[in-house]
């Protein structure tokens, strides 16, 4: 069942994420169109030159020379005509299953599958190993649990890229929490503590540290209640930190483990860096 499931996620992965396979299938439609135009611009230029060739030998005196050229002339033309008929329909016929593939990643997204999926793969992750605690670790179980370990560190580093790449992307970085677990955190000084996923705690092994609900403030001024719990350390970029409070709350967003705020922020010197992508730059501890 483990296998059918990563195999599963990893199926998603290639389709959807690693090479950014929309952005492949424009490159191969804009290539084969170039192609196609190129072969239409020389085979056109040459049927062209052919053309006045002909007709520069024009003349009564050489008239069966002339219907033989003509006549291979014309067999050429209908070569052309039928060489071109392929390669339109070659083209148009990749440019339509580009746009199937492209309507199936639309309602894909509409319907919330990169929600699910993100979300189904941190509940998976966080079951593994909360039946590799229960029960005694084999190499095969904690295999698995290193094989989703590395799809969520990559699903967490693509949307990092695909933020940075945007115009108002948000700030993400990537938090080691106890000094084991990957964290991939919003950075956001609106909030008044560091924030992270219930799937996230269970990985942890920090069930029993959950305590009772407190309210913490978002961004915008929003304020709501939500468990607190204490992390033992969270290290960004190499500055670690010990004993940070922070709240329980779901996922934010697909690939995001939660939200790196003032409770860490507060406890380190720190500087957002602004230009065409947002950086964090974090100084000594206070």
């Amino acid at each position: 069942m483990a296998d059918a499931k990563i195999a599963y996620f990893e199926e998603i992965m290639e389709r959807y994420f690693r090479n950014d396979p929309m952005d492949a299938l424009n490159n191969r439609c804009s290539e084969a169109v170039r192609r196609f135009n190129a072969w239409l611009e020389i085979t056109t230029a040459e049927l062209d030159n052919e053309r006045a060739f002909i007709e520069s030998k024009s003349s009564r005196r050489h008239e069966h020379e002339q219907v033989r050229r003509v006549k291979a002339f014309n067999e050429r033309v209908g070569q052309y005509k039928r060489e071109e008929t392929r390669r339109r329909n070659e083209v148009e016929e990749l440019q339509r299953a580009s746009e199937k593939t492209f309507d199936a990643h639309k309602r894909w997204l509409e319907a919330g599958g990169l929600v699910q999926f993100s979300s189904n793969l941190n509940q998976f992750y966080a079951s593994l190993h909360h039946e590799t605690c229960r029960r005694q670790s084999t190499v095969e179980s904690l295999s698995n649990i290193d094989r989703l370990k590395k799809i969520r560190n990559e699903l967490g580093a693509l949307i990092k890229a695909r933020q940075e790449n945007r115009e108002d992307g948000l700030l993400i970085v990537p938090a080691i929490l106890s000094g084991s677990e990957t964290a991939w955190l919003i950075v956001d000084t609106g909030a008044s503590s560091l924030s992270i996923t219930p799937e996230l705690v269970n990985v942890l092994g920090l069930e029993d540290r959950v305590g009772e609900e407190v309210e913490v403030r978002l961004a915008g001024g929003i304020r709501i209640k939500a468990p607190r719990i204490t992390l033992p350390r969270v290290s960004v970029d190499n500055v670690e930190i010990e004993h940070i409070e922070a709240v329980v709350l779901k996922e934010p967003g697909p690939g995001i483990d939660g939200c790196l705020g003032m409770s860490f922020l507060s406890r380190v010197n720190y500087r957002i860096e602004d230009g065409m992508t947002q950086k964090l730059e974090l100084g000594d501890e206070i």
